[in-house]
């Protein structure tokens, strides 16, 4: 029989084995990627499909307005961040890199995010919660908007060596 603490463990160590998943995956989009435009919106896809998982938790209204500003924010912050990352031609065919701190920026909300699962009780730590879904959603949409950013410079590159 699992007790509430055995239960909570086990959902912070499938929380975390994720988080590691991801950030090992991603790894190569920081040393270079060949750009394949589907596989561009893939992974921040499945970032945000993360958070909203974690967000079925705990739902208010107050949650909702923070994860939507958060989205709309994050999709304009990662279109002007996008600049740090690089898409190139190599070999006739074309990279990119993608952003390290907006990865960074993501996971560490992620990782906080799962911490805090367990300890929701709290008025203050609620607050903070909507903090970290407000971050978490933002990070995600900031990595999308990279993704709209680096599609953009592709298909620049691309017509100029077509």
């Amino acid at each position: 029989m699992y007790t509430n603490y055995t239960y909570q463990q086990s959902e912070l160590f499938y929380g975390i084995i994720i988080a590691l998943l991801i950030t090992f995956s991603s790894l190569r989009s920081l040393r270079g990627r060949k750009v394949k435009p589907f596989n561009l919106f893939t992974r921040p896809l499945i970032y945000v499909i993360l958070g909203l998982l974690i967000l079925l938790t705990d739902i208010s209204p107050l949650v909702l307005v923070a994860v939507i500003l958060g989205s709309i924010l994050g999709i304009l912050l990662g279109d002007r961040f996008g600049k740090g990352s690089q898409v190139f031609l190599d070999q006739g065919e074309i990279f990119y890199k993608r952003s390290p701190i907006i990865l960074a920026i993501w996971l560490s909300s992620y990782i906080a995010r799962v911490l805090m699962y367990p300890y929701l009780g709290s008025s203050l730590l609620y607050v903070v919660s909507i903090a970290l879904d407000f971050l978490l959603f933002m990070s995600g949409f900031m990595l999308l908007g990279e993704s709209i950013y680096v599609f953009r410079e592709y298909s620049k590159l691309k017509r100029a060596y077509s």
